[in-house]
């Protein structure tokens, strides 16, 4: 399964899930908070389901980046990077509950440990959304074996490497060796 921020989902915790099984693994591997918010996908008015920006990242903290175009903000995301000793990794900090109650939206949390939590502000109570997310090797608490991946550096290098492709402009390929290609 394909998993970028823009999809399309049903549900805001199946917008979340995609979003952890995408930015989990590069925030595990790169040692840095990522976050994003999940907002509302509306055509003609009529809501149509649910998609997640794309993150932020920052080190020990991180700004949630913006629904795209004005999209209605419906909750939001983040990781806490990988298992460090220094800090609160597989649960929600004081910051993090602060923000959610002041947003009155739920919030998720992908953790170093693989799990998805999800922190309702008006029950002030967190509960497991799934276990099995990408988690990182050395955690302690580690709920799974699904190794991290940097899934959006993959996806950039793809992406350059297909722009840096010549373009196939049906020319004959006795022709093709004249052709100087400029970038």
């Amino acid at each position: 399964m394909e998993y970028a921020p823009g999809d399309l989902f049903k549900t805001k915790r199946a917008a979340a899930k995609d979003w952890g099984m995408y930015y989990n693994g590069a925030s595990i591997i790169r040692k840095r908070e990522m976050g994003s918010s999940i907002y509302e996908v509306k055509q003609k008015g009529k809501l149509k389901g649910y998609s997640y920006s794309a993150a932020n990242e920052g080190e020990h903290s991180v700004s949630i980046s913006l629904p795209p175009n004005g999209e209605r903000f419906v909750g939001s995301i983040h990781s806490h990077g990988d298992a460090d000793a220094e800090h609160i990794n597989n649960k929600f900090s004081k910051a993090d509950i602060k923000y959610i109650e002041k947003t009155k939206e739920n919030g998720y949390l992908a953790t170093p440990s693989g799990d998805l939590l999800e922190y309702n502000p008006y029950s002030k109570k967190t509960s497991i959304v799934t276990s099995d997310l990408p988690s990182d090797p050395k955690d302690p608490k580690r709920k799974n074996n699904i190794n991290p991946k940097d899934i959006p550096a993959e996806k950039g290098k793809q992406r350059m490497k297909e722009l840096l492709q010549k373009p196939d402009l049906n020319i004959p390929v006795s022709q093709r060796e004249h052709i100087h290609w400029v970038f």
